[in-house]
């Protein structure tokens, strides 16, 4: 506060706590060391000095300020929630960078029928990616960008490689599946288990990885992706196999951001459970039917 007048942002901090409708790991989010120095630097070698940008997600308006900070001309950046939109408005507003930004509360499709963004931008970024790499609107997004780019348009991620791993975890298994508790039957509520995946802090639970990692299939916006892919787990240790846990390195120029388990990231895992747990033999390979949303089919692999 400067000469008793409040800033835009210092004025919200003081006003009363409202209903959130936006989700809560936008603050994890925010405080990702490494994924928002990653994101930095890959915008700064990217080349957009000078150049328009069409940003999908504009959260809290971080990565829009990042773009404007690093030269671009212009950055038109889309968000659909009210709340962050508001949110970015005010951020944006107390940056030096206000006139190079332009920022939509619509989705990027909306936007895009509209009129609001030209076609052919220079580059297209977009980080709206979860665990399990589709479910911000992966098909969504991608579908808008095939439509708003150009051949000469640069995408930012370039493509996102997904690989898993088999485990045997009671465990992870029991997050998303229940049966005899303190001797009442309830798997009833197993009508209700998700079917494709959820996030899990895999290092938190007990799990005995059963196979070598394998590479699961590549996303690329410009593309459209099968309706089913397939992958083959060789399995080195002999268990219960509960599922899959996955994780993704999306690519942006040289530089990469992932949720590997290995990773010091505010993005989880992503596990993929099996209908009922499956017996597998060491030394065998295993064929995995993956579905477009993640959805794990496992069986002997084909000899």
């Amino acid at each position: 506060m400067q000469d008793g007048v409040m800033s835009a942002i210092e004025l919200s901090l003081t006003q009363p706590l409202g209903d959130r409708t936006f989700p809560t790991w936008h603050f994890a989010m925010l405080n990702d060391a490494m994924r928002n120095g990653i994101m930095e630097a890959a915008i700064k070698s990217a080349g957009i000095a000078g150049r328009t940008v069409f940003e999908i997600g504009t959260g809290a308006g971080l990565t829009a300020i990042m773009l404007a900070r690093c030269g671009a001309d212009r950055v038109m950046t889309c968000e659909m929630n009210p709340q962050l939109f508001e949110i970015a408005t005010e951020i944006v507003r107390s940056s030096p960078y206000e006139q190079q930004i332009t920022l939509i509360n619509k989705p990027s499709c909306d936007a895009i029928n509209d009129g609001d963004i030209p076609f052919g931008p220079d580059f297209i970024f977009t980080e709206t990616i979860d665990c399990g790499v589709v479910d911000e609107g992966f098909y969504n997004i991608s579908h808008d960008i095939q439509r708003i780019s150009s051949p000469e348009t640069q995408i930012l991620p370039q493509n996102i490689q997904q690989f898993g791993f088999l485990v045997d975890s009671e465990q992870i298994f029991g997050l998303n599946a229940v049966g005899l508790v303190n001797g009442i039957d309830v798997r009833p509520l197993n009508r209700y288990s998700t079917r494709y995946y959820f996030p899990v802090r895999a290092p938190l639970y007990q799990y005995k990885t059963l196979s070598a990692t394998t590479h699961l299939r590549q996303y690329i916006y410009r593309h459209t992706m099968p309706v089913q892919s397939h992958s083959n787990f060789y399995v080195h240790s002999e268990g219960w196999c509960h599922g899959m846990l996955s994780y993704f390195c999306a690519h942006f120029g040289h530089h990469v951001i992932s949720n590997d388990v290995a990773a010091s990231s505010h993005w989880h895992q992503a596990f993929h459970p099996l209908r009922h747990p499956v017996k597998l033999i060491a030394g065998e390979t295993y064929r995995a039917a993956f579905s477009p949303f993640g959805h794990l089919m496992l069986d002997h692999a084909p000899s």
